[in-house]
């Protein structure tokens, strides 16, 4: 059975709608995503720059919170799927 490759608005869609269902932590996150760690790490920190999510720093934890914007890109790309 031959797999295909997810491109990036596949991931970042993922990435985000494991968040959006309540995966906070970035272990978790990755988990739901399917993503590797080095990768998590620039798809979070990108995700956060273009402000889809917001990151909360606690003295231990991490935690990542979706955004108005980011629940925008998740119906765009539904509405986009529904269309091909």
């Amino acid at each position: 059975m031959q797999t295909t490759k997810r491109d990036r608005a596949q991931v970042i869609y993922d990435t985000l709608k494991a968040i959006q269902n309540g995966v906070n932590r970035k272990t978790r996150i990755r988990q739901k995503a399917n993503i590797s760690g080095k990768y998590a790490n620039i798809i979070l920190e990108q995700l956060v720059k273009i402000e889809l999510i917001d990151k909360i720093t606690g003295t231990y934890n991490v935690w990542y919170y979706i955004t108005a914007k980011g629940k925008e890109y998740i119906q765009t790309y539904d509405r986009i799927r529904r269309l091909l």
